[in-house]
C-alpha cells in the first residue's frame, strides 16, 4: 500500500510524518502497477503556536485485507484490492486538528485520538473516540492539556491485544528528529477497559521502535532487542554501526531492518543497496522503501530478505506504508489483467 502526493495542495516531506500531506492511496504489485487507487482530500498541516514542524501519523493503515485511509475532514474510508471504496467512520476534523487512528484486525472497530492544535495563547486538547463501521462516532473522553506543548498518549495502531497507544508522544519535531511512521514515544501500551493506557509493553527499559501484529516489539537503546509484550527477550540484534529504520520489525518478528543491513534472528545479515531507505514490510520476505532523494520523494523500491543487496525499482514516487494480503485466488505479483501504472 502506497501513499502519494499527486495534486495541488498535497506534498511529500523529507521524511514520512514530518508535515507531509498526501492525496492518493494505491495498492500496487511488485511490478510497480496499481491494482486499485483512490484520491482524497489531503490533510491540512496544523500551524504550531510556537512554530516548527508537526509530527504527524500515517494517513492510512492496512488491516483485514484492505486499506483504511483518512482524508482532510477526518473521514475514514476502506479501499479493497478490487477497487471498492466504503465510508467507514467520520471523525469530523478541522484544519487545526490531527487524527491518530487504529483499526482492529477484523476491521470491525476503530479507535482514534483527535489532537487540537491551538493558536498562540490557546490550549491543546485531545479527544478519544471510538467507532464501528457505518455507525456514529462515540466520544469517550475530552482532555484539556494546557497551553504548553504536550506529549500525550495517542492511538498508534492495533494488534492482537487491542488498540495501541504511544506514551509521551512528541508532537513537534526537535533537532535531529528521525521521521517515520511507527513509535516515537517513551513507551507503548494497550488501551485498557477503562479507556486509559495500560502498563507499558515490552518490560522495563523498552523504548518502542516498531511492532509486529502478534504484539512482538522492537525496543531500542544500547542494544536492539525483540521482546514479547511481557518483556521477555525473544532475540537480540547483534551490535553494529547502524540504526533501526522505518517499520523495522518484520510482520513475523524474524527480521529487523536497519539503515544499512537487514538482520535475521539467527544472526544472518544482508547488506542493503546503496541509497535504499527502508520504510516497512509488505510481507515477511519483502522489505520496502525508497531510493534516497534529498527532496523526500525517491522512487519506491523493494528487496527480498534472501537477496537484500539487489533493489527492485518500482518506477514511481510514493511512500510504501505496508502490505495488503491478496484476496483468495487473486495475485498481486507480476501478472495482472489490464493494470493501471502508478507513476
Amino acid at each position: 500500500m502506497v501513499v502519494e502526493a499527486r495534486g495541488p495542495g498535497s506534498h511529500y516531506a523529507v521524511q514520512p510524518g514530518l508535515g507531509d500531506s498526501y492525496d492518493t492511496v494505491a495498492i500496487a504489485g511488485y511490478d510497480g502497477f496499481a491494482r486499485a487507487r483512490q484520491t482524497f482530500k489531503p490533510r491540512a498541516i496544523p500551524v504550531l503556536p510556537g512554530g516548527g514542524t508537526p509530527v504527524l501519523p500515517p494517513p492510512a493503515v492496512v488491516t483485514d485485507g484492505a486499506v483504511y485511509y483518512a482524508d482532510g475532514d477526518g473521514v475514514v474510508r476502506r479501499l479493497q484490492p478490487d477497487g471498492v471504496v466504503t465510508q467507514i467512520a467520520d471523525f469530523g476534523t478541522s484544519p487545526q486538528q490531527e487524527l491518530w487512528f487504529g483499526v482492529s484486525p477484523d476491521g470491525r472497530r476503530l479507535a482514534a485520538t483527535v489532537v487540537t492544535v491551538p493558536a498562540a495563547g490557546g490550549t491543546w486538547t485531545v479527544d478519544l473516540d471510538t467507532a464501528t463501521p457505518g455507525a456514529a462516532v462515540g466520544r469517550v473522553s475530552h482532555t484539556d492539556l494546557g497551553a504548553a506543548t504536550p506529549s500525550p498518549a495517542l492511538i498508534a495502531g492495533w494488534d492482537l491485544g487491542g488498540p495501541l497507544l504511544t506514551l509521551d508522544t512528541p508532537l513537534v519535531a526537535a533537532a535531529g528528529y528521525v521521521g517515520g511512521w511507527q513509535y516515537h514515544g517513551s513507551g507503548l501500551a494497550h488501551l485498557d477497559s477503562s479507556n486509559l493506557p495500560g502498563p507499558p509493553l515490552g518490560g522495563a527499559g523498552c523504548m518502542p521502535w516498531s511492532s509486529a501484529p502478534d504484539g512482538s516489539i522492537l525496543c531500542v537503546g544500547s542494544t536492539l532487542t525483540v521482546r514479547d509484550p511481557a518483556g521477555n527477550v525473544l532475540w537480540t540484534v547483534p551490535a553494529g554501526s547502524f540504526q533501526a529504520a522505518g517499520r523495522a520489525l518484520s510482520p513475523d518478528a524474524a527480521h529487523v531492518a536497519t539503515s544499512t543491513v537487514v538482520i535475521a534472528l539467527d544472526g544472518w545479515a544482508g547488506k542493503l543497496p546503496n541509497g535504499f531507505v527502508a520504510e516497512g514490510w509488505s510481507d515477511p520476505d519483502h522489505l520496502v522503501g525508497q531510493i534516497e532523494d534529498p527532496a523526500g520523494k525517491g522512487d519506491a523500491d523493494y528487496v527480498t530478505v534472501g537477496d537484500a543487496l539487489r533493489g527492485h525499482n518500482l518506477g514511481f514516487a510514493g511512500v510504501i506504508v505496508g502490505g495488503v494480503p491478496a484476496p483468495t485466488g487473486v495475485s498481486l505479483g507480476l501478472a495482472s489483467p489490464s493494470p493501471s501504472p502508478s507513476p
